[in-house]
């Protein structure tokens, strides 16, 4: 639902024509404000924000005469800036009209703003540079692709969105979907490595020619599409809200011509040069081609440098030893793991005869263990204990069980193993059939009880539950409560 405090007659321009589009160069920009409206709550704008937060939060939609920030569109996403230095959390497109989403009003001591307000327009370059030499490369890349040399169709793509903040840096990825059977009949399985080889060196041969990357209008009904030769991709891709507005050709030299409605660069000399990453398969036959453009090579080599240095300080050894160091490191591990694996078994089938002797025991000393009803608890602690070791104490557990299955005692062990240290803890309760009871299967009602109660002794320091004798929970700064929680249960510690 959305609330507009006004809406006036003044035109803005429309997608396809955008100051953005016109000039990918253009920084900042004075306009006015055509519309504006406030929505409540979540819209399907948001979908395009880098930001989970952004959702929650009120925005104010403002529609504008012209703006150098560049909507969703083409497979690249939206430009960041401000309005009037208010931040803008999204740009998206409703139909051909553009939309400036912003979580303030532009001010907020005269808000709704006049019909006809300035507003200044600032584009964060950074990030649209970073889009558009992706996107001028993908042009070049598929082009390429899709010649007689190669003859990979691409079918879609992605951009892969870069972060530029000093805490979270990293260098986004992006990718053409090629489909290997669309223009081939060689029965070809996957790309080759030599291909790929080859394919990056023409590509970057095109960046060298420094080839003009230029921009053509095309308006009226699409009778003038069916004018133009050598379309890549034809008109039935382009969307039906946008039908009848301004169509842009981009042509890359005598190389490539495609309609798109991305920001470009205006020289493939700006993509300074190609890295192709690797190939993976994703559907059928067809495959992902992961890509690098410009300041995006430079940005992952100087982020691969770093990490060499530290490997070859964790390793001792230089990047050229790394493979047969991590192999050698591999096949020690395995041997520790298989080592650990046989301790472990011996930990657990000692603990787990302790704990059965124990509940004998305990049992004995009960003049009420004539009562099948009886169940006994028991506690043990081991800081290091994960799952295999749970594991391993429960098969153990079982296993003594049956061969002490003619011996007097409990109906029930319950046994709870707790684990960690500091403020955390993990929590595993199961419990084990003994004395004449072995062979029967734990009736989960009397281990219900049990952690029912325990539980509740730990309060809202403990989340969990399970099923069927067994059961688990994560204990957040409950270590005072355990002992409490124990001593409900009456459980003994072995």
């Amino acid at each position: 639902m959305y609330f507009f405090f006004f809406l006036v007659s003044k035109m803005d321009a429309k997608v396809g024509e955008l100051a953005c589009q016109r000039d990918s160069y253009l920084r900042e920009i004075s306009v006015v404000v055509v519309s504006c409206s406030a929505v409540p709550g979540p819209v399907e704008a948001t979908c395009n924000s880098d930001s989970s937060d952004d959702r929650k939060l009120a925005y104010y939609e403002i529609v504008l005469s012209d703006t150098v920030l560049f909507p969703t569109g083409g497979g690249q996403p939206h430009d960041l800036g401000t309005l009037n230095d208010v931040p803008v959390v999204a740009v998206f497109r409703r139909g051909p009209t553009c939309i400036h989403l912003t979580g303030a009003p532009l001010d907020q001591e005269s808000w709704p703003p006049s019909a006809g307000d300035s507003v200044s327009v600032r584009l964060d370059w950074r990030r649209r540079w970073d889009h558009m030499t992706q996107h001028s490369g993908q042009h070049l890349l598929s082009c390429i692709a899709e010649s007689q040399e190669f003859r990979f169709a691409t079918v879609s793509w992605g951009l892969g969105l870069s972060s530029f903040e000093d805490h979270d840096r990293r260098v986004g990825v992006s990718y053409i979907e090629i489909d290997i059977a669309a223009m081939r009949a060689d029965g070809a399985e996957a790309p080759e490595s030599k291909e790929i080889m080859a394919l990056e060196t023409r590509v970057n041969e095109s960046i060298r020619k420094s080839l003009p990357v230029t921009v053509r209008e095309l308006r009226g009904d699409g009778l003038e599409l069916e004018k133009v030769d050598g379309i890549r991709h034809n008109d039935s891709k382009i969307p039906e809200d946008l039908a009848g507005t301004v169509k842009r050709l981009v042509s890359i030299g005598d190389l490539d011509q495609n309609l798109c409605c991305g920001t470009h660069v205006s020289n493939t000399s700006e993509l300074q040069c190609v890295k192709l990453l690797h190939v993976e398969r994703v559907r059928g036959k067809n495959f992902r081609l992961y890509f690098l453009f410009a300041d995006r090579v430079l940005s992952f080599l100087h982020e691969s440098l770093l990490r060499d240095r530290q490997l070859s300080t964790l390793l001792s050894t230089g990047p050229d030893s790394f493979v047969e160091k991590v192999s050698i490191l591999s096949k020690q591990l395995k041997e520790l793991n298989r080592e650990r694996k046989n301790n472990l078994k011996e930990i657990a089938d000692f603990t787990a005869k302790s704990l059965i002797s124990k509940a004998i025991e305990l049992s004995a000393s009960d003049s009420s263990s004539a009562n099948p009803s009886v169940t006994v608890v028991l506690s043990h602690h081991r800081p290091e204990a994960d799952n295999d070791f749970v594991s391993s104490l429960s098969k153990s557990l079982n296993e003594i069980a049956l061969v002490k299955s003619g011996l007097r005692g409990p109906a029930f062990v319950v046994v709870i193993v707790t684990a960690g240290t500091g403020m955390s803890a993990s929590v595993n309760l199961f419990g084990i059939a003994i004395g004449g009871l072995a062979a029967a299967k734990v009736d989960d009602s009397a281990v219900g009880v049990v952690w029912k109660k325990f539980a509740e002794g730990m309060g809202d320091t403990m989340k969990g539950g399970g099923r069927g004798g067994r059961y688990q929970g994560k204990v957040m700064g409950g270590w005072k409560r355990l002992e409490g929680a124990l001593s409900t249960v009456c459980a003994t510690s072995v």
